[in-house]
């Protein structure tokens, strides 16, 4: 809207309007154009940005037939920089002044690297100026409670010299503005947006923490770790890879129907990498040494492969393959009979064993993807309320469109069946995940923990036939009475607060 205002040149068709995306408006996107490429905040005002033109003479616009409007890797969201060097936003620091005075501040810092992290409640906070997911990995690089071989001033303190070039200052302030940018290419979306990569990099930060992952992750495997977690759902348009298959979109077109949107993530995190050198952290890392702690490769290549198959892991599709390597590789450490007991999994540390190491990165990264039922209630509400809307948004598109609605995200179905879905995610996917997760990380416990007693709650749910407005109209209410008479909501879901089925038999 600024820049429209502001008429910047732009050699491409007009912006389209929400309702030209999506069929209730829901959908914040951006010009298809690639000539003019536009920063999604408003704290920057028209003498900090620069106009590129580089493809100005060959820009054509994205036609409006079925399926095209969520385009290729051009017409993902992108970023502008402010004009100058250096730039990085430290929303770390503003959050850790402002502590002293505010409850909701300090909640957050005190939150960080906790299972019940309330990241909804955290992205609501001003004091990162909207931005939660830069602020979250900034905070965590930062958070003396990281695993005591990080030095409380940032992770990078102990990544050896010789594994990358230049100072570990400069290093950081690459990695920090490269979040900058790929929160920028978020969509504004009720549940794919960078809100959602928060969650998802704070719940991989409470595993990497654990003393099992510790015994093995390098330095380095760590920041890559927090790293893909922040930018495996960039670009998201919001739309499934059903969607995306069923309308013959451009994504799909590129990826030939295998997991479209999981390889345009993937790839869309690199080209904002490559786009600015000011942002290229990868290119600090020497090619041609080891990281000193576990594996000889190069570290460039490592870092590629190591986001390239997190991310791809997080295709809900390659589940049941996923899971199936990862039962392999407990066969594997205990020697074909898979115990009860947590397992070792130290070995995972020897240069040989590195792709048994990434499988379970992998179904690490896939499983905090997956975490929302799994967290304590008042949490997993808020989530499955956004997922719900943005589905049910699909839905009232491929209906439009006169195409079969896929499954979930039928509005008219889903508002007198959510108890059962919920039912049916939790039973046949989340525990039989977190459950086999717990034989090698038995902090997984206070994950199925939540899910058997959230489990619990929707089968009451069931029972009096909740619809969508019972489940969520009285959350909807205090949340709207909590927005408008506090300064912030607190960022650590109290376990007060955890619903008890014991309860629910008495009442």
């Amino acid at each position: 809207t600024w820049a429209r205002e502001n008429s910047l040149p732009c050699c491409c068709s007009p912006w389209e309007s929400a309702d030209s995306v999506g069929s209730v408006g829901m959908r914040q996107m951006l010009s298809p154009c690639s000539c003019v490429k536009i920063l999604r905040n408003e704290r920057f005002k028209e003498g900090d940005v620069q106009i590129w033109a580089d493809q100005a003479s060959d820009s054509e616009p994205v036609s409006e037939g079925k399926g095209s409007r969520y385009g290729d890797l051009d017409s993902a969201p992108h970023v502008l920089l402010p004009s100058g060097t250096g730039y990085e936003e430290r929303h770390d620091l503003t959050l850790r002044s402002a502590a002293a005075n505010n409850k909701s501040c300090q909640s957050a810092l005190d939150a960080m690297g906790h299972w019940n992290m309330d990241v909804m409640s955290f992205a609501a906070l001003s004091e990162h100026e909207g931005h939660p997911l830069s602020a979250m990995l900034q905070c965590l690089f930062s958070e003396p409670r990281l695993p005591r071989r990080m030095q409380a001033h940032g992770l990078l303190g102990t990544l050896p010299a010789h594994t990358y070039r230049g100072s570990p200052e400069a290093l950081e302030s690459r990695i920090f503005r490269y979040m900058e940018n790929v929160e920028g290419a978020y969509l504004q979306l009720p549940y794919h947006s960078s809100k959602h990569a928060a969650d998802t990099m704070s719940t991989m930060e409470y595993f990497l923490s654990t003393p099992v992952m510790q015994s093995f992750c390098s330095t380095l495997d760590h920041i890559v770790c927090l790293i893909a977690a922040g930018v495996h759902d960039v670009g998201h348009p919001g739309r499934t890879n059903v969607f995306q298959v069923s309308t013959a979109s451009k994504i799909a077109l590129r990826y030939n129907d295998l997991s479209p949107l999981e390889n345009m993530h993937a790839a869309l995190s690199f080209e904002i990498m490559n786009r600015d050198e000011k942002c290229n952290w990868r290119s600090l890392l020497e090619s041609n040494a080891g990281d000193g702690i576990t594996n000889p490769k190069h570290p460039q290549s490592r870092v590629r492969k190591m986001m390239l198959s997190m991310v791809l892991a997080t295709d809900n599709a390659q589940h049941a393959k996923l899971m199936a390597k990862w039962t392999d590789l407990l066969e594997w450490q205990s020697l074909g009979k898979v115990t009860q007991a947590p397992l070792e999994l130290r070995a995972l540390k020897r240069p040989e064993n590195e792709e048994k190491k990434q499988v379970l990165l992998d179904v690490v990264m896939h499983i905090a993807d997956i975490s929302n039922p799994a967290k304590p209630l008042s949490i997993a509400l808020s989530w499955t309320r956004a997922l719900l809307e943005e589905l049910w948004s699909q839905g009232d598109e491929e209906a439009m469109l006169g195409l079969p609605i896929s499954p979930l995200c039928s509005r008219s179905v889903g508002v007198t069946s959510v108890p059962q879905g919920q039912i049916d995610f939790i039973q046949f996917f989340a525990l039989p995940s977190y459950k086999s997760l717990s034989l090698a990380i038995s902090e997984s416990q206070e994950a199925m923990k939540h899910l058997i007693s959230n489990l619990a709650f929707w089968k009451v749910k069931l029972g009096e036939q909740a619809t969508f407005e019972q489940v969520f109209g009285q959350e909807s209410q205090q949340k709207r009475e909590e927005e408008a008479g506090r300064e912030g909501q607190p960022c650590l879901a109290a376990a007060s607060l955890a619903w008890n089925p014991a309860n629910a038999i008495q009442g």
